[in-house]
């Protein structure tokens, strides 16, 4: 589900509805992928796709892609370029080698001549 919530800088209306309910500058709601893409190009709404919804956009039929493409200014032609756009980008697991132990010599102390 993608969130949706009212832009800071909205100076025409401070609440709107969803199917999800009321939102807020500082209220969000979860609405549909579906819902979202035709109001993507709203400037008054900020949408935040998450990993979960790849598999909702892989599946849109070509006119909600297109659609899609209307509604971001985007040339997207392809799933996956829509899919680049607006989910964040994977994050890589990093991969930590061991460090590598080293032994402590210990100075040595020059001896006393007698």
């Amino acid at each position: 589900m993608v969130t949706v919530i009212v832009a800071e800088g909205c100076s025409r209306f401070n609440a709107t509805d969803t199917p999800a309910g009321r939102i807020t500058k500082k209220k969000s709601a979860s609405v549909s992928v579906r819902w979202a893409l035709g109001r993507l190009n709203s400037r008054d709404l900020v949408f935040t796709f998450e990993e979960k919804d790849r598999e909702t956009l892989l599946s849109l039929s070509p006119k909600q892609l297109l659609l899609a493409a209307k509604t971001t200014g985007e040339d997207v032609s392809t799933h996956k370029e829509l899919e680049a756009l607006l989910l964040p980008v994977k994050k890589k697991p990093k991969i930590s080698k061991p460090k590598p132990k080293t032994t402590k010599s210990k100075a040595k102390t020059p001896q006393k001549e007698e």
